[in-house]
């Protein structure tokens, strides 16, 4: 391997609609300008909370939409975290939508994963 194998490409985020609900198994690109050690990608596990510097409490994703959780994550980095945030400096982008599994068994002409 080389000693510096350069920069690592920026993951893309995937265009979801505006009524996607967040849920576990969601890949988040989370951008605060001006503030990087807040920016981070995270995955959102089973209990679908985002846990971020600066915050005291964690902040629940499951069910709100993009812009809910931007709304979200403004207000509480701007109260908990002792930020000053101006309109549009904190955004959210998902960067790979969960994969729900359905599986067809029984009376099927073949049992498989979907």
């Amino acid at each position: 391997l080389p000693a510096n194998p350069g920069p690592v490409a920026p993951i893309a985020p995937v265009v979801v609609p505006d009524n996607y609900r967040l849920d576990t198994g969601d890949l988040l690109i989370i951008e605060v300008m001006r503030h990087a050690d807040v920016t981070r990608t995270v995955r959102l596990l089973a209990d679908a909370k985002i846990r971020l510097p600066r915050l005291t409490s964690p902040i629940d994703a499951r069910g709100k939409t993009v812009a809910e959780l931007i709304e979200e994550l403004t207000t509480k980095l701007t109260k908990e975290g002792k930020l000053r945030l101006r309109p549009g400096q904190v955004n959210v982008a998902v960067a790979e939508m969960r994969v729900r599994r359905v599986y067809v068994r029984g009376n099927a002409g073949r049992n498989a994963e979907y």
